[in-house]
């Protein structure tokens, strides 16, 4: 039929144009096919007539027109495409149909219109999807229906690629979903989804993709329309598609970043009915016969919002609404048993780490349960509640809330046994009863029959035989259930299906689902006008924070190992907690000024050899935003020896004791690879060396920085050090204008050439800025260091010089650094202040503030341990491996060692009490550290590795104008930074327990004046009540007997040698005592620190009002002082009176000391009491605590 014997037509011919104008996309250029039905819209008798006419007159026989028409149009209309019309009788004749296509036969070089035939069939075999077949193979040459050029947008995860196209309606045959578009002249949206292979061999991926298709297949045919139903499945050219209807709005997670609207009835029942949608689907996916299923992966990503095809109300409205349907069902888990608690152990991967339920994290070798499912939604509708009634913001803030263990629950290890059990998360507790007391939602509501069912029925960590709404043990189902710390609806009627004590376990699908039907039928009903969807009204102010009394340093151990409740935790204003969840970011600004040096860049290694790597990690698309894989530690281990990224993932893993056989699953953000195990800190940091071909690499996934460390003091290493220093004089406002002061005494460095320094003591004549470095270090002990002093008997001799060989270790290595740096002058401690002359001890310890606070930058030796040993000391060898992308550049996977918390916070030198002083006055510190360098100053952590950290504690205490940024917060968050700030001191160590005043008076003195109050020795007059309302946090407090500065009154927390926290007390939520006097002064110009003393010489004294204390139950009172005895009876100071309906009393316990002229009262502990505690007839008159 087809050979050499082609027509002479031109491709003028009208019958081609006609076909060629129907290829889609319409560009000439682009147009991949030629749609069917355009096809055979054409081929009427008169055009086939015509086609085949143009040589003559000859007659057509009806025939060919009707094989044309029904059996051969796409044959036809290859043969005119291709200018061989005319060969249609041999097809004809041979009776050669569509039937036949996609002709497939290898041809030789003669048979030139076999070949163009070939190629051309292409454009007019684009599939049709039909709704009775699912799976289907595609020819790899067959261009899909799809009317765009490219792609409107595109989602990629480590498993998937998801695209959005335009399919042409005429291509989806018979389809009516109701999600699809379907008005005449539109084409459905469709969402394409790839799935990737990865490092997976082709018989896994196979099984993984059989059975993605197969939970898909029996999808289809569910009844609920808030299940997804998948188009289609196709192969082609070996890669694997499933097709979906698009959702229009996204999912859930996008569909929270718009505020919801003005909530009214309509709404709400829209939320509850989508609610109850959701357990429907549930409900038929987990199935009531042999074949069971369980999602496994419920998250706000994988509930998707499609248009609500069922809401009247106008466009603009609509958006507001829209219909949730479960996506992502290729995750689910198979049950081929009706039995939901199975015997042996789930070995499919968990779910997301947010919504996973506490059987995830405590039972790892048990079964996993369909109900696993019921706690997911349990979380999103827990998320869904609080965005309806307040807000993307409160939606936020409740996300913040959960941020530091990212989970609904918390787990508690018993320390004796070693057995686990978890509860649920007081930030989840806070919200709850928040919503509870919201006017808006009384008992009568059906928002607060929603809440109490989450809450109390699908939030229920137990899943056993053993109901707890509150606690599940690890495998140890004997052990008495704890009481629910989320308490049932105490209503008239019930809103709750199951609102009693025996309840049995969490609650199934089919519970949820007719519970949220009860519901949904109640607030809807005549017959129930009792109940209201909501008391619509304005949205309270503020947001809930969790607040738990933490009166006794012991309360979590003995909840975790008796099991007893604890105290009822308490909401207030919200305010986010100073978590020390730190942020990474590359540093863009460094790397550009370092890598800006020609020599620096050349010198660079650019070319190394890759890495030795498995299959898996060679395919592992690393760089990619959406990395995410799995493994075990076990696997790793064994593929050690032959792929050296495998080895660095183990070597890290085993470095944080992750287990052995449970799955670790790993995911990138930004720069960094993180693992679930530890979700906070990054274990790996992926990077390149600047280049011209970085084939698309850029800073958000891969940072620009070197693998390694240099040396300390190196070329290299300068210039980082200098880059710090050069950008922030540049950039930031660290530094005051101008900078006269020089200390009474530094040190003259001279140069590299030059033996000895100089104790150079200033006259004050210095007019213009005056550059000097502070030391910041441990002296040591006497017994391991050497101690270098200024004394009375050398000061005249240091003045005319210092030998450099004789100073110890630290001091020599600070004064390479201030010379390095081209700074003349350096200032330590014990080299300029004369060490055995009081009177001069005393001056240079008031300008401890100044000194710091002035000084250019501050070093601090944090890797010495005393002055012999030094701090530029080679560093430990950072581990990475060299990968090459597409062969080109070399990019690099290291271990993540940027930790400042370990590094710096954590080092011997920040247990110092005068270094917590040091380093909030210092305006710039760099912080040479065992593992690497670290700068600090108002602008955040800055790494060697050219990496930026930042957290709001580490922000606030690196304040360059420390306590400036304590001006722009509100009340609750100036409480929680001062109150911090004296935690952390308190904890800190000193050589002489009498310096505890004065080694952060300095430190003090700035933090009066920022709050624009008076105080001194940890007490505040702003915050008076909160001050005196510390405790200790460990067994004990000691009374220090000798202070430098004379007598401190029992009331501070600085009498004390040992830690203290403070009570946690509501806001908002407690009446504070008009009895309790200031012992400051009220003169709001005096914002001063006092000493402490009174007029006499004696320690300042508090006017209060005592009260006799019966015998408080266990628990309620903590000691200062244990083990001492006190005199009967003891008495208290109410400081506050919460505000509930049995109040309780927030209080000082106080005792007599002394009865010599006039009685003397000390403190002597604190206490929550509650009324009956306290003999209020006796004992009731004021007194001057001491």
């Amino acid at each position: 039929m087809l050979g050499r014997k082609g027509s002479c037509l031109s491709r003028g011919n009208s019958a081609y144009k006609n076909i060629r104008s129907k290829l889609v996309p319409a560009d000439k250029d682009q147009g991949r096919f030629i749609p069917e039905t355009e096809l055979l819209n054409l081929l009427t008798d008169d055009f086939i007539r015509e086609a085949l006419q143009i040589k003559g007159e000859k007659i057509i026989d009806s025939r060919l027109i009707d094989f044309i028409k029904n059996k051969a149009c796409k044959v036809f209309g290859i043969l005119i495409y291709i200018d061989v019309e005319n060969l249609i009788e041999d097809f004809f004749q041979c009776g050669f149909g569509d039937e036949k296509l996609p002709l497939d036969i290898k041809t030789g070089a003669e048979d030139v219109d076999v070949d163009r035939f070939r190629d051309t069939q292409w454009l007019f075999l684009s599939p049709i999807f039909k709704e009775g077949p699912f799976r289907c193979h595609i020819h790899r040459q067959a261009p899909m229906p799809f009317v765009d050029t490219e792609c409107k947008s595109e989602r990629e995860s480590n498993f998937s690629v998801v695209q959005e196209w335009h399919i042409h309606r005429d291509h989806l045959s018979s389809f009516h979903y109701k999600y699809l578009a379907n008005e005449p002249h539109c084409h459905p949206t469709v969402a394409i989804k790839e799935l990737k292979k990865l490092g997976m061999s082709s018989d896994e991926f196979t099984a993984i993709a059989e059975r993605e298709t197969e939970a898909l297949e029996t999808l289809r045919k569910a009844a609920s329309p808030h299940l997804i139903k998948a188009i289609a499945y196709y192969i082609q050219d070996n890669k694997h598609y499933v097709m979906f209807p698009w959702a229009q709005h996204g999912n859930l997670r996008d569909f929270w970043k718009c505020d919801p609207p003005t909530l009214d009835s309509q709404y709400i029942e829209w939320l509850i009915a989508q609610f109850h949608g959701l357990s429907g689907a549930a409900c038929e996916l987990h199935g009531k016969k042999e074949i069971l299923w369980r999602h496994g992966d419920l998250k706000p990503e994988n509930i998707l919002c499609f248009d609500a095809q069922d809401v009247v109300a106008s466009s603009e409205e609509r958006s507001k609404f829209c219909q949730l349907v479960i996506a992502d069902v290729g995750l689910a888990r198979k049950h081929d048993t009706a039995t939901e608690m199975r015997s042996h152990a789930t070995k499919t991967h968990s779910g997301t780490i947010m919504y996973e339920p506490p059987e995830a994290d405590i039972s790892l070798s048990s079964p996993r349960s369909r109900r696993y499912d019921v706690w997911s939604l349990g979380c999103i509708y827990f998320e869904f509640l609080v965005w309806v009634l307040y807000g993307t913001q409160g939606l936020t803030y409740f996300r913040n809330d959960l941020s530091e263990t990212s989970r609904f629950y918390i787990v508690e290890t018993n320390s004796t046994t070693g057995r686990k059990s978890a509860q649920l998360s007081s930030p989840v507790v806070a919200w709850t009863t928040w919503i509870r007391k919201d006017p808006r939602c009384p008992e009568n509501t059906a928002i607060r029959g929603l809440l109490e069912l989450i809450v109390n029925r699908l939030l229920v960590v137990e899943v056993g035989t053993k109901h707890t709404p509150s606690v599940i043990h690890e495998c140890d189902p004997s052990k008495p259930a704890n009481p629910s710390i989320v308490r049932s609806s105490t209503s008239r009627f019930s809103l709750d299906p199951r609102n009693d004590d025996t309840a049995p376990n969490r609650a199934d699908s089919e519970e949820m689902y007719t519970s949220l039907g009860d519901i949904l039928g109640k607030a809807g009903s005549s017959n129930h006008p009792e109940m209201i969807w909501l008391k619509f009204g304005p949205a309270p102010k503020g947001y809930p924070s969790s607040h738990g009394t933490r009166l006794d340093p012991n309360t979590q151990q003995r909840r975790s190992d008796q099991g007893t409740k604890s105290f009822e935790v308490r909401q207030g204003i919200f305010c986010l907690p100073l978590s020390n969840y730190w942020e990474y970011a590359p540093d863009m600004e460094l790397a550009h000024t370092i890598f800006a040096d020609a020599n620096l860049r050349s010198n660079s290694q650019r070319k190394g050899k890759p890495s030795t790597l498995c299959t898996r990690c060679h395919e592992l698309r690393i760089w990619n935003s959406a990395c995410i894989f799995s493994d075990t530690m076990t696997k790793l281990q064994s593929r050690c020896g032959n792929c050296d990224l495998c080895g660095l993932l183990h070597s890290v893993c085993n470095e944080r004791d992750f287990g052995c056989e449970s799955e670790i699953r790993f995911f990138k953000r930004g720069c960094y690879i993180f693992a679930d195990n530890e979700p906070k800190k990054p274990i790996l940091s992926l990077c390149t060396l600047p280049a011209a071909d970085t084939l698309g690499i850029t800073p958000r996934n891969v940072q620009i920085s070197f693998p390694d460390l240099p040396e300390p003091c190196s070329t290299r290493h300068l210039n980082i050090l200098e880059g710090w220093i050069q950008n922030c004089d540049q950039a930031h406002q660290c530094l005051p204008a101008k900078n006269t002061f020089l200390p009474t005494r530094v040190i003259e460095v001279g140069s590299e050439r030059t033996p000895m320094v100089r104790l150079y003591c200033d006259t004050g004549g210095g007019t213009g800025p005056r550059k000097y470095v502070a030391l910041s270090h441990r002296w040591g002990s006497p017994e391991q260091h050497s101690k270098f002093c200024t004394y009375r008997s050398n000061l005249n001799q240091f003045r005319t010089g210092i030998e450099y060989a004789l100073l110890p270790k630290t001091f020599r290595d600070a004064i390479t650094v201030t010379r390095s740096l081209g700074i003349e002058f350096l200032w330590i401690d014990s080299l300029c202040i004369v060490q055995d002359d009081p009177h001069d001890w005393e001056i240079e310890s008031r300008l401890m503030e100044q000194v710091f606070s002035s000084a250019y930058i501050t070093i601090a030796a944090t890797s010495a341990k005393g002055t012999s040993d030094g701090f530029l000391r080679s560093r430990p060898e950072r581990r990475f491996v060299t990968l090459i992308k597409d062969g080109q550049v070399p990019y690099f996977v290291s271990t993540a060692i940027d930790n400042l918390d370990v590094d710096v916070e954590q080092s011997e030198l920040n247990q110092r009490g005068w270094v917590l002083q040091e380093r909030a006055l210092s305006r710039r510190t760099i912080y040479f550290a065992e593992t690497q360098s670290y700068w600090e100053c108002g602008c955040g952590i800055r790494c060697e590795t050219l990496t930026k950290m930042n957290n709001r504690k580490a922000s606030f205490l690196g304040d360059a104008n420390f306590p400036h940024s304590v001006e722009a917060y509100k009340k609750g968050r100036k409480i929680q930074l001062y109150q911090n700030l004296y935690e952390q001191y308190s904890h800190l160590n000193l050589t002489f327990d009498g310096d505890k005043p004065i080694a952060i008076k300095g430190l003090e003195s700035r933090l009066v004046q920022a709050l624009q109050t008076q105080g001194g020795y940890g007490v505040l007059n702003s915050y008076l009540h909160r001050s005196l309302l510390w405790q200790r946090s460990g067994d004990s407090l000691r009374r220090i007997t000798a202070f430098r500065s004379g007598a401190i009154p029992s009331w501070s927390w600085m009498a004390y040698a040992g830690g203290i926290r403070y009570m946690d007390i509501p806001f908002g939520d407690v009446s504070w005592a008009d009895d309790v006097s200031s012992p400051f002064p009220v003169d709001e110009s005096l914002l001063t620190i006092s000493h402490g003393l009174d007029s006499a010489n004696k320690p300042l004294s508090i006017s209060v009002r005592t009260w006799d204390v019966k015998e408080a139950q266990s628990g309620r009172i903590i000691f200062d002082e244990p083990d001492c005895a006190l005199e009967r009876p003891l008495r208290c100071v109410v400081i506050g009176t919460s505000k509930d309906l049995i109040p309780q009393h927030f209080v000082i316990v106080i005792a007599l000391v002394s009865r010599n002229q006039k009685p003397v009262f000390e403190r002597v502990g604190v206490g929550i009491l509650l009324p009956g505690d306290i003999a209020r007839s006796q004992g009731n008159y004021l007194i001057e605590l001491c």
